[in-house]
């Protein structure tokens, strides 16, 4: 599905020329940057949709930000104008030598025009453009972004209906270039007697999905314990599904700090099909296995787990607590770990050692040696 290049039209140069021009635009977001600070990579990086200010109330990243660094690596470091709105975003991932990825927004011929870059000082390419259509009265009713996937350009429609408590519906289309047709969906806004934001909903041809709930503090603890609580029914129905879980040697909660929403969290069921392909250390390493699944059915479907997990998603991301995930995942673990897996699978072999892993594990030696005991690892990975 073809995507006519929209940067001659919004920048008077193609996207490859924008591309090779980028130091002229970072450097133009720059000088207007009155104010400057850093903040966590998962921060939300201001968009123009409105839903972000009506998650939050305030623009996204002008919140909490801090004079200096709070970690060595993945984090933003924003330069605002004297209004508040975010002029240029850098995105520092592995150190705080050099940035990734930065973000500008430009005033254009075209309207408002946010420019996003990957790759690095002197070798940046222009991965998306969003452009923002407004109202008379000055309320986003549209956001357009295209960008740059497999070489070829994709695109992201929005659509937004107003009424007085303030967005109440999005209209989406996304066209990707490797797809025959483009998807469509569309999100429903929840308000309270006074205006207060509830929840966001997903509507597809799928069904509907939670995409956010609002909760106070004790439903958020809430939250937390009917998780804890329920993931293993959950969890033993879903190993059960997998065609191979009688040789099953171990089981993996896998979560990712980083992500939007980091909750459900992910499972993986390490099986004798591993023991044949890996080696060594990487027959721990649950995102290769073979029985790796990112959106377990079971958690998805309940409906009550799926609510807390949305509730659990928006404290995550309103207290920008990246150390909540691994916390959950490794309690839930901790929890499974109480169950008799050699029964409810079936299987006759040795102990099922379930942990908790990151999705992207650096160390793996290291995490390795804190999660799984000494003898069940020399078992494992001598077989």
């Amino acid at each position: 599905m073809d995507v006519e290049d929209p940067a001659p039209g919004h920048l008077g140069i193609s996207w490859e020329a924008a591309s090779l021009q980028a130091a002229r635009y970072v450097s133009d977001a720059q000088r207007r940057a009155t104010r400057w600070g850093w903040s966590s990579l998962a921060g939300a990086l201001e968009r123009y949709e409105p839903q972000w200010e009506a998650r939050s109330g305030q623009r996204p990243g002008a919140a909490k930000l801090t004079e200096t660094p709070r970690r060595p690596a993945k984090q933003r470091h924003y330069g605002l104008e004297e209004d508040g709105r975010v002029a240029v975003v850098f995105e520092y991932r592995s150190t705080l030598d050099a940035p990734n990825a930065v973000a500008v927004n430009h005033s254009a011929a075209g309207g408002e025009v946010q420019l996003r870059y990957e790759g690095g000082p002197g070798k940046w390419e222009l991965s998306a453009l969003s452009l923002a259509e407004r109202d008379s009265a000055g309320r986003i009713v549209g956001v357009r972004t295209w960008m740059m996937t497999l070489g070829s350009l994709g695109c992201v429609s929005e659509r937004y209906v107003f009424a007085n408590t303030g967005v109440t519906t999005a209209d989406i289309e996304r066209r990707l270039p490797y797809a025959d047709s483009p998807e469509h969906w569309r999100l429903e806004f929840h308000y309270d007697e006074v205006g207060e934001l509830l929840g966001i909903d997903r509507l597809d041809d799928e069904g509907s999905s939670v995409i956010y709930r609002s909760a106070r503090a004790s439903q958020v603890r809430e939250a937390e314990r009917y998780l804890t609580g329920a993931i293993g029914g959950l969890a033993v129905g879903w190993a059960r599904r997998q065609q191979d879980s009688p040789s099953a040697y171990a089981l993996a909660v896998v979560y990712d700090p980083n992500a939007s929403r980091p909750l459900p969290p992910a499972l993986a069921l390490g099986t004798a099909i591993d023991l044949q392909r890996l080696s060594g250390i990487e027959r721990w390493r649950a995102p290769e296995f073979a029985v790796f699944d990112p959106e377990p059915d079971e958690f998805l479907s309940d409906d009550r787990f799926a609510d807390a997990c949305a509730i659990v998603n928006v404290d995550i991301q309103s207290t920008m607590d990246r150390g909540r995930p691994k916390a959950l995942a490794e309690s839930w673990a901790k929890q499974l770990r109480n169950i008799d897996w050699n029964t409810e699978l079936g299987s006759s072999g040795g102990a099922i050692a379930v942990y908790a892993m990151e999705l992207e594990c650096d160390d793996l030696d290291a995490a390795v040696d804190r999660l799984i005991d000494a003898p069940t690892r020399a078992r494992v990975e001598s077989e």
